[in-house]
């Protein structure tokens, strides 16, 4: 053997620290804070895509907005539930926000399903919720809208004084 490279045995202590727990701790904390930033810019993101749908004068084209007659606007979302009964289904609104829970649990004892849906929409601003209605279709599908308020016209003639 050349010199230097005896072998050697390296001694192990023991620590009451677990590696393994520590790092998924550590990228568990980053994975939660990486969520909320992302929420929040998603959050961001949609409430200035729906300031402009309400402000631009030409409107802005979304299949989100529809026409709903007489000048007036509507919001209508889609949710696929079809795989929950209606009485698995929960529609809410909270915080400026609608909310989509539903829930299935099946335990015959020999095997056990569990599913879950969750969604969330950031509602634009001004829509009341009490104006906020759902409909269930025949094959699953729900249909949540509300209608849009109208914001006054952002042109306004002045008089001229003389």
């Amino acid at each position: 053997m050349a010199e230097g490279n005896h072998p050697y045995n390296v001694p192990v202590r023991l620590s009451k620290t677990n590696v393994l727990t520590s790092e998924f701790d550590n990228m568990w904390d980053n994975f939660g804070k990486e969520m909320k930033a992302m929420q929040e810019e998603m959050n961001r993101f949609q409430e200035a895509m729906f300031s402009r749908a309400f402000t631009s004068p030409h409107g802005f084209t979304t299949p989100l907005i529809q026409d709903a007659g007489n000048g007036r606007q509507e919001l209508k979302l889609r949710f696929d539930v079809s795989q929950y009964t209606p009485e698995e289904i929960e529609v809410r609104t909270e915080n400026n926000h609608l909310l989509v829970h539903a829930k299935h649990e099946e335990n015959d004892g020999t095997k056990r399903v569990y599913r879950e849906y969750n969604q969330q929409f950031m509602l634009p601003q001004g829509i009341s919720p009490d104006s906020v209605q759902s409909n269930l279709s025949a094959d699953g599908v729900l249909t949540v809208q509300a209608p849009i308020p109208q914001l006054p016209d952002a042109q306004k003639h002045l008089a001229i004084r003389r």
